[in-house]
């Protein structure tokens, strides 16, 4: 299947948006997610799903306060909560089934294929109750074709800001064709959904999905002040989001305003935005869903594989340097 994005230039003005040339992604493999999910609940080992979320607490003494233990997603507050709001609502049509949630988890992850080479893939996981997982998308890459759509189209060569904006646009317009008709009426019907995507720019000024703490106050993590910011200044899928985000598309498509000028930065910069709508702000936001919300940790990715490793190697450095016996007591430990 092919996904259709439209591409801007500076310089040339359109009508409306859908005057705007269209640039065409081939490669898009993926069945409906909701048969997916139906398949993985008639499989014999969903009789192992979690269907009933709980809460975990460890006590370091008897008289010590319990403390919450997190793990997977079935023992939440979030799961919990929804958890109880659709067993509280009634049964239509006289149905006397056990109403559970179906929780799932949705995770992107480009994988590089061989060990020499660019051979990459970029898949789509869909986990149920975190035991069953399935490939549910295969995410094309923006061929370099476009350079000579680009050429043909428009007279000049792409600019680097482009390609990255119609990346952009291909991830959502290809999370939009996921969340189908029948996969939004699933959601009216109540099921629940934790994701990992957000629409920031990458390594801008805030640099965390949920708050809009500055790069330059990561020096307050641990703080009180940092967890103020985080309670209070937050990314919120508002009226002023999409005024903002959908002003400045205007610009690039329909005025021809080049997507590196100042005044697109001085716009979208101090809260890093990208001109491009989130694909889930699009099919939730009639639910009152504030998207930002369903953006989850990456612990392996984010934490173990970069921080944590680049700080523990620099820990050993200095035990070397040290010398005596400070490695082998590491190892002992």
């Amino acid at each position: 299947m092919s996904v259709k994005i439209c591409v801007p230039t500076d310089g040339v003005m359109h009508q409306s948006l859908a005057h705007v040339p269209e640039f065409s992604v081939p490669g898009l493999f993926y069945p409906h997610p909701i048969e997916v999910i139906k398949n993985t609940f008639h499989e014999a080992s969903a009789k192992h799903f979690h269907f009933t979320p709980f809460k975990w607490h460890y006590h370091s003494s008897p008289d010590a306060l319990p403390e919450c233990i997190y793990s997977e997603i079935y023992t939440s507050s979030a799961m919990l909560d929804e958890h109880n709001r659709i067993c509280s609502q009634p049964h239509g049509d006289g149905c006397t089934l056990e109403t559970v949630v179906a929780a799932i988890m949705l995770w992107p992850d480009s994988t590089h294929l061989a060990s020499f080479g660019t051979a990459s893939l970029w898949p789509i996981y869909i986990y149920t109750s975190m035991f069953a997982v399935h490939h549910i998308a295969y995410i094309p890459k923006l061929s370099d074709t476009i350079q000579d759509f680009y050429r043909d189209t428009f007279g000049k060569a792409v600019t680097a800001q482009v390609l990255t904006h119609c990346h952009h646009e291909l991830m959502q317009a290809i999370w939009l064709l996921l969340m189908d008709n029948d996969f939004m009426h699933t959601y009216e019907c109540s099921i629940m959904i934790e994701m990992l995507l957000a629409c920031i720019k990458f390594l801008a000024q805030c640099l965390c999905p949920h708050c809009l703490t500055l790069k330059s106050k990561i020096g307050d993590l641990g703080k009180k002040v940092d967890q103020h910011r985080y309670k209070h200044y937050i990314h919120e899928d508002s009226h002023w989001l999409w005024s903002m985000v959908t002003m400045v598309q205007d610009w690039l498509y329909k005025q021809g305003v080049n997507i590196a000028s100042k005044h697109v930065k001085d716009n979208l910069g101090p809260r890093s935005l990208i001109p491009t709508l989130s694909a889930f702000s699009t099919q939730l936001k009639c639910f009152g869903v504030n998207f930002y919300e369903l953006f989850i940790p990456d612990l392996l990715h984010e934490f173990e594989l970069r921080v944590w490793k680049a700080v523990f190697t620099h820990l050993i450095h200095i035990l070397y340097v040290h010398g005596e016996e400070a490695i082998q007591k590491l190892n002992q430990r």
